[in-house]
């Protein structure tokens, strides 16, 4: 999710449109994620494989924080918030945009920890982090965040933030 493009004024909508969220959206089909829809301001996306979502996620974050938000005449508070789970979600496929949409509790997840996730920092839950883990072949290092209880659910989650190593 890209927070603060609720506050852009008209003008700038088109300056970000060209200049944040093309970019990213090519940088996210480039990665050729099973599943991808657009939401608001950002993106839930799927991915077969962990490793591969995390190597995503932080060319995602990169590119974002190359993004010359002053060049485009935008707000530097605009925020990139990037979470991710490893779960086993329903997936249907709508014939009105051709594409794949995620369904059910654990795939709603990732989008209900954005209010209470560090902006710039890729966080994740411990399955995920576990996955990585488990792959064997990560370069990435999961760093315990804490066991925040996701709003609106009373589930209580326990978060990683994703380094490179």
């Amino acid at each position: 999710d890209i927070a603060g493009t609720e506050l852009l004024e008209e003008a700038q909508t088109m300056g970000f449109a060209s200049r944040v969220f093309r970019p990213l959206s090519e940088m996210i089909a480039a990665h050729h994620p099973m599943a991808v829809s657009a939401e608001g301001s950002g993106w839930r996306i799927a991915f077969d494989d962990v490793e591969a979502a995390a190597d995503a996620a932080r060319q995602i974050r990169h590119a974002f924080t190359a993004s010359d938000l002053a060049g485009a005449g935008l707000p530097l508070t605009i925020a990139l918030k990037i979470t991710g789970h490893f779960a086993l979600v329903h997936m249907y496929h709508d014939s009105a945009t051709n594409s794949g949409i995620l369904m059910g509790e654990e795939a709603l997840l990732p989008g209900r920890l954005l209010p209470i996730v560090a902006p710039g920092v890729i966080t994740v839950t411990e399955p995920f982090a576990s996955a990585l883990f488990a792959s064997g072949q990560s370069h990435h290092i999961a760093e315990f965040v804490g066991d925040p209880v996701v709003p609106a659910t009373g589930r209580e989650v326990r978060l990683f933030a994703i380094k490179c190593g």
